[in-house]
């Protein structure tokens, strides 16, 4: 799992690693099949909210990482706990 893998690179290697052919995904996911391949392709830097949502869930992977690699599921949680900690400083 290459640090500056690319989200083109992680959502290929991801998809290859579970067996799901590109077709399979698309149909789990409800996401076009050649939608899947451009993002696979690199056409499309940034997939809308929802696609990356569809796209983490079929792949049982946290959105975070899927989006930002290993080091964006721990920015993406210390980036809640940060927001919940001042949320609960407001309170008091």
């Amino acid at each position: 799992m290459p640090v500056n893998e690319t989200f083109a690179r992680r959502l290929k290697r991801l998809r290859e690693a579970q067996g799901f052919s590109v077709a399979a995904l698309a149909e789990r996911c409800g996401v076009p099949a050649a939608e899947i391949h451009d993002l696979e392709a690199g056409r499309v830097q940034e997939p809308e909210l929802i696609v990356g949502l569809r796209l983490a869930e079929a792949l049982s992977v946290d959105v975070y990482f899927l989006a930002m690699g290993e080091a964006g599921v721990l920015l993406g949680r210390i980036d809640a706990l940060e927001k919940r900690m001042t949320l609960l400083e407001w309170q008091r």
